[in-house]
């Protein structure tokens, strides 16, 4: 069973992998590419994760767009 993060209990072990999840994505719009896929909980370290992984796959580049919601960990990795 699938639940909300309102809905977990944090005594429940199994709820600790319930609730929001995302999904991290680096896209290439230019050529219409998925170059990297993060799912999981939002947090920096899978922000780092998805960077990290973006620049290892586009030989060290850095992206040249980034849209967000302004969730700050990005602003630390450029």
């Amino acid at each position: 069973m699938r639940k909300k993060r309102k809905h977990c209990n944090d005594d429940v072990p199994d709820d600790s992998r319930q609730g929001d999840n995302w999904d991290h994505v680096a896209y290439d719009p230019e050529h219409r590419l998925v170059i990297s896929v993060v799912a999981g909980k939002r947090t920096a370290k899978n922000v780092e994760i998805l960077v990290t992984d973006f620049k290892k796959r586009a030989d060290g580049r850095i992206m040249n767009l980034i849209t967000s919601d302004e969730y700050k960990p990005y602003k630390k990795l450029f």
